[in-house]
């Protein structure tokens, strides 16, 4: 063995465990840097003493000094930073234990009366191969692969934390929303390999730009954002230390950089949002600095701006229609429609999405992505959600032949006192069988209070709610909490599915989720299949079902009953 080994063994008895001890002297030798505690707190003051990774394995005796012998292994793997595999030793072949072990956290369970320096040598090198695999891809879910930068998903992660705690002590922090300027032209012109080298130098300007404790993230494309947490109680002072970064950021990128015997010129535009005690959310900050963003580039691109209310004419229009909503919920003009979900190897249908659609006889169609926010925002959700789930739930209960009927759930039912009440009476009234009803929960609904979240997902899994995590890869998506709760089901963004076959960002993200979900038993869903090269590469990766407007758009309910209900014993309906 070359390299050199750091092992962490948790065990009270020191005499019982020498024969284990001789066992891993005899296969690595002068490698092995054994660290032997013999109790509970010890262990995790050294852990905590050292770096994540400096540990290559844990093993954890029956002997540990706690009272419960698996305390150890749920704090190791569930309350340290420490990475490496916790492999739990016993002197009894107990599967009790062993299934116990396992669920605390272990990566596996060894009878160490029966132990040869084969099979532990073995074991060793199977959980230090799987813990790199996992972290492979936990990297590949929380960073670019082109860049290596933070993706939109630890961005959105980080920059909850930063919100937190501006509200917490008062203070201030800023959100730089940036696009190259003239990247699409050099790209077409150059070709793709060039723009990504190109994108890749940028990146570099950037993190020379910015302090360690900055964050540089890459959304995609040429869009970057620079997060610049607290900056101290002075708005003024936040927005001058912003401003001085905006210009450091400029002139790096204004620097001409040569790629393959290419002078590239870029220049950048930069819109800056001031993070305040009164910042509403994350999506609220990030849609102020791409605004700010964007009148940048109005006013002639290669400069910055930060945002003002006045930007936003959107304000207005959210007035009017926090108005027709309120008007339109009594006057009943809200209606659902419901997008088929397929097999994506048979394309047999499987079960639905019902989708609120809105005709206002005022405003006109108005979508969803327009009036579902302000709803949000205006506290009509809650109504506007206990009609959309009366009405799937009729609906469902009408069309035994439907397998299952999924229904978008927000952050305020899932977390209303009175929800899982509600849902109850809701699925009595209608007799609807377990698992016919899934809820559709997006990451950044369950982060205003996720304990809360967690105890009312466990009641409605009760009454036979099944779960999916909605357009992942686009917020949080910690795997903490990804395990914690009770999902079933996982939908990949249609913004990754949308450029697929020609975006190696986007493969590398749907290929990251879907061995995520595979390692955490997860069935996927790949939202926004239009074409049947996108269909081919989602077949080919065994990605459970799929829906899009490749198989249909969302049906009015007598519509999608004809074309996917009635004909469904003879073929599968034509696409419109």
């Amino acid at each position: 063995m070359g390299e050199s080994l750091n092992i962490l063994l948790v065990e009270a008895d020191s005499d019982g465990f020498g024969p284990f001890q001789g066992l891993l002297a005899g296969i690595y030798e002068k490698q092995l840097n054994l660290h032997h505690v013999g109790g509970f707190e010890a262990a995790l003051e050294l852990i905590d003493g050292e770096a994540d990774n400096y540990f290559k394995v844990c093993f954890v005796g029956d002997n540990s000094g706690s009272a419960d012998r698996l305390e150890v292994v749920q704090a190791i793997v569930g309350k340290t930073s420490c990475k490496a595999p916790v492999i739990f030793l016993s002197t009894q072949d107990d599967i009790e234990l062993d299934k116990l072990a396992m669920n605390a956290g272990a990566t596996d369970y060894l009878v160490t009366t029966e132990l040869t320096e084969r099979e532990l040598e073995r074991t060793i090198r199977y959980a230090t191969h799987k813990r790199r695999s996992e972290e492979r891809v936990e990297h590949l879910a929380f960073h670019d692969p082109l860049t290596s930068l933070p993706n939109r998903l630890l961005l959105q992660d980080r920059l909850e934390q930063v919100l937190a705690r501006v509200h917490r002590r008062d203070g201030y922090a800023a959100l730089m929303f940036l696009d190259l300027d003239n990247f699409k032209t050099i790209n077409d012109s150059l070709g793709h390999s060039i723009g990504d080298l190109l994108l890749q130098q940028v990146a570099f300007r950037l993190r020379e730009c910015c302090r360690g404790e900055d964050t540089v993230a890459r959304l995609g494309g040429d869009e970057f954002v620079v997060l610049l947490p607290e900056q101290g109680r002075n708005e003024e002072r936040t927005v001058l230390g912003a401003r001085r970064v905006a210009e450091k950021i400029s002139q790096a990128i204004a620097d001409p950089i040569k790629i393959k015997g290419n002078e590239l010129h870029v220049t950048v535009s930069i819109g800056i949002s001031v993070v305040t005690s009164e910042s509403v959310s994350v999506d609220v900050v990030l849609r102020q600095a791409d605004t700010a963003m964007y009148e940048a580039k109005s006013a002639g691109k290669d400069g910055c701006s930060f945002f003002v209310p006045q930007m936003e004419e959107a304000v207005l229009r959210q007035v009017r229609i926090e108005t027709q909503i309120r008007t339109g919920l009594k006057k009943d003009e809200f209606r659902l429609h419901y997008q088929p979900i397929v097999d994506t190897q048979s394309i047999a249908l499987t079960g639905a999405e019902a989708l609120v659609r809105w005709n206002s006889p005022v405003l006109g169609q108005v979508s969803p992505a327009e009036f579902i926010p302000v709803a949000e925002e205006c506290g009509l959700i809650w109504a506007l959600g206990e009609k959309i789930l009366e009405e799937a739930c009729c609906f469902l209960a009408a069309t035994p032949e439907l397998p299952q009927l999924s229904v978008n759930i927000s952050s305020e039912q899932i977390h209303r006192h009175n929800f899982a009440s509600f849902v109850e009476k809701v699925i009595e009234d209608n007799a609807i069988a377990p698992g016919r009803l899934i809820f559709e929960l997006t990451e950044t609904a369950l982060l205003a209070d996720l304990e809360k979240a967690a105890r009312v997902m466990k009641k409605l899994q009760v009454l036979g709610v099944r779960f999916a995590l909605d357009d992942f890869g686009t917020g949080y998506s910690s795997l903490s909490y990804l395990k914690r709760l009770p999902f079933d089901f996982v939908k990949i963004d249609g913004s990754f599915t949308q450029d697929v076959i020609e975006n190696t960002d986007d493969q590398a993200i749907i290929d990251a989720i879907l061995s995520l979900s595979e390692v955490l038993g997860f069935k996927v869903t790949a939202e926004g299949v239009e074409t049947v090269e996108q269909l081919k590469y989602l077949q080919a990766r065994n990605c459970s079902t799929v829906q899009g407007f490749y198989f249909d758009k969302p049906l009015h309910g007598s519509e999608f009953c004809e074309k996917w209900l009635i004909n469904q014993s003879q073929s599968a309906p034509s696409r419109s």
